[in-house]
């Protein structure tokens, strides 16, 4: 016994609309159940990563992390100035400040701040001296 089953493009605007609608309905609710049983799961990240890192030197438990460069800067200040005074700048001008000399300077990695230092000379270079890490540095 053979069935032949006829071949006919589905047109969208035959559909009833109460049928997309249902579909629709169907399809969220869906994701809604897979969602929240996501959420019920016990994963926590940021547990796992501290029962990882309990009891390891710091440096063996970044492992491949330690690695990675990172970007430091020392900031010494900031000024705003409007465009017309930067436009009139000319070799040899001096840029006046709005920190003093022997003031904190902030020390960012990644553009985050990570210290406050002091700018001192080691062997006739600049150096930063850290004087104090941030309460939520790296």
């Amino acid at each position: 016994m053979t069935t032949e089953i006829e071949n006919t493009e589905l047109d969208l605007d035959d559909l009833d609309s109460d049928l997309i609608s249902d579909l629709d309905d169907s399809l969220i609710d869906d994701l809604d159940s897979e969602e929240s049983t996501l959420g019920n799961e016990s994963f926590d990240d940021s547990s796992l990563i501290e029962k990882h890192l309990t009891g390891q030197p710091k440096d063996a438990a970044l492992g491949l992390l330690s690695t990675i460069p990172v970007k430091m800067t020392v900031e010494v200040s900031q000024k705003k100035l409007p465009i017309n005074d930067l436009m009139g700048f000319e070799q040899g001008q001096i840029i006046t400040l709005d920190k003093g000399l022997g003031e904190p300077v902030d020390i960012r990695v990644n553009g985050v701040l990570f210290a406050s230092g002091q700018i001192i000379e080691s062997d006739g270079k600049y150096a930063v001296k850290i004087l104090s890490l941030a309460n939520d540095s790296l």
